[in-house]
Formats: structure tokens, sequence, C-alpha cells
């Protein structure tokens, strides 16, 4: 199942499009048409799912100077387990995705706005 959200990027100034892919398994995160490696969530039985490379999730988002909060990988595989165990149906993952962009967003649009930070943001 594929979903979407667009997440503000401050650097282009408009919002990209990212997709996630939720298959039982697996979960995929990318920038679509993007030039960045995906990070990819693995189910393991009888363990916690691990990340290929988490770090991959943030220099994609990075590059495009949005800085999420640490939690964020925590909170995608939220999403995709409640979508694997039928908490959530398609309709309801793709709210629940929205409104993390949201979160997404307000936390960029929440950065320090003066001269000595838009240096470093």
């Amino acid at each position: 199942m594929n979903f979407e959200i667009e997440i503000y990027s401050p650097r282009w100034g408009h919002t990209d499009k990212y997709s996630l892919e939720f298959e039982r398994e697996t979960l995929t995160f990318k920038q679509k048409n993007g030039a960045f490696p995906a990070a990819t969530l693995t189910n393991i039985e009888g363990c916690d799912p691990e990340w290929d490379d988490v770090k991959a999730i943030f220099k994609m988002l990075s590059n495009d100077s949005i800085y999420p909060p640490h939690v964020l990988p925590s909170l995608l595989e939220r999403v995709w387990q409640a979508w694997r165990n039928h908490e959530l149906g398609s309709d309801e993952t793709q709210i629940q995705l929205i409104e993390l962009a949201r979160y997404l967003n307000d936390c960029t649009h929440a950065k320090p706005k003066t001269e000595f930070w838009t240096q470093y943001f």
C-alpha cells in the first residue's frame, strides 16, 4: 500500500512529496523523485523492527533544510505497526500520516528566525 505526504522544505520554499510504501514485512520511506536512497524498516519475527539506515531519513530531510524531531523513525514505525495490525485501515493510515506531516511542518515553521539562526538553518 502506497501513501504520500507533503513536507515543507525551507530550502526551496515549497512542499516536497515523500512516499511511504507499507508492506507486511517492510516500510519504505523516500522522497518522490529524490536522489537520496530510501530508508527501509523491516519486521524481524520475535524482535523489534529495524531500520536499514535510520540516518538516511535525517540526511534526506536535512538536504531540504528540514530538521525533524529525533523521534520521527519511531512515529513512522507506530503508524506502520497500527496498519500491519489492522488497527488502521488505509484511509485512517493516510489521515495519521498527514497529521504527522503537519507536526513536522509545524516544527519546521517554528524554527528560530533571527539572523543568527538563519545561518544555521
